[in-house]
């Protein structure tokens, strides 16, 4: 079965996105999966009609299906060619949680850890800096407003440089400690290098004339992805800006927005928090193994 699994290549755009649009998860996305391709070794294939993802994680391999219908057919290909007792499915969605524990003959567990759910809010919400509906963020955004002369355009080939530098003032400024789960530089300058390929916006941000902070971002069916967000300046607001601009220029028709995780750092969690109202969305890990 290895040899049916191969690398997410940016042809592979077109063929993979309608089956990518089932999901809302942030990580789900053809520019967040081939940006942290390498990292994780993450391979695809079609199986049985479905998309089937594999992941390396701290763990071992762990299995993404895009039409959990096709479970059956397909754990029953995994166990024959993988010669293991315990197939492991990642990024389960709760609503299909069912089609795993009742799956026969094969024992079922259910692991999801709170870290990793995605901070998932409606698009009407994610944007709204009204003082009654968002208090929070209205205080960020109208401050950094009203305190700083700002200006906000496009990522782009021509505009990338200023992106890189960016990145390059984030890394002095973080240290690589703030990378939780790999080199983060490295996957940007991978998404940068194949930017007019992948489905990718990025919104920049000069504050008093000089370049602030990026994000990235990327529209999956009808939900916004946000992948990557950079503020290198110190200015209150900057990250809220960054976050409400990018997603009310670049995808206005968006129904919803997905933030991503908290990953378990607090002072991430608490920025999140000032875009409620919102929902977690869970990420189940099922583990499948063959009874004695």
């Amino acid at each position: 079965m290895r040899e049916l699994f191969t690398k997410i290549e940016l042809a592979d755009r077109e063929a993979m996105t309608p089956y990518l649009s089932a999901f809302r998860f942030v990580d789900l996305g053809f520019t967040g999966l081939y940006y942290c391709a390498e990292a994780f070794d993450i391979r695809k294939a079609y199986l049985c009609g479905a998309l089937c993802l594999r992941i390396r994680g701290e763990d071992g391999y762990a299995y993404v299906l895009s039409d959990v219908k096709k479970l059956p057919e397909i754990a029953e290909l995994l166990f024959a060619s993988e010669g293991t007792n315990a197939i492991a499915f990642d990024f389960v969605k709760r609503e299909d949680l069912k089609e795993y524990t009742s799956l026969s003959p094969y024992a079922c567990s259910v692991a999801c850890e709170e870290k990793y759910a995605d901070y998932f809010s409606t698009y009407a919400d994610y944007v709204s800096v009204d003082k009654q509906k968002a208090l929070h963020k209205y205080k960020d955004y109208h401050q950094f407003c009203s305190r700083y002369a700002h200006a906000a355009y496009a990522l782009s080939k021509e505009t990338l440089p200023v992106a890189a530098k960016l990145l390059d003032a984030w890394c002095e400024n973080h240290g690589c400690a703030a990378c939780t789960t790999g080199c983060e530089k490295q996957w940007i300058l991978r998404l940068f290098d194949a930017w007019d390929a992948l489905p990718a916006k990025g919104l920049i941000v000069d504050v008093d004339g000089a370049p602030a902070g990026f994000c990235v971002l990327e529209q999956n069916g009808d939900t916004v992805l946000r992948l990557v967000s950079k503020p290198t300046g110190r200015q209150r607001g900057l990250q809220v800006f960054l976050g409400v601009e990018s997603a009310r220029l670049l995808f206005p028709h968006a129904a919803y927005v997905n933030m991503g995780p908290d990953s378990g750092v607090a002072n991430l969690g608490l920025f999140k928090d000032k875009f409620r109202p919102y929902t977690k969305l869970q990420k189940y890990r099922v583990t499948l193994a063959k009874k004695p």
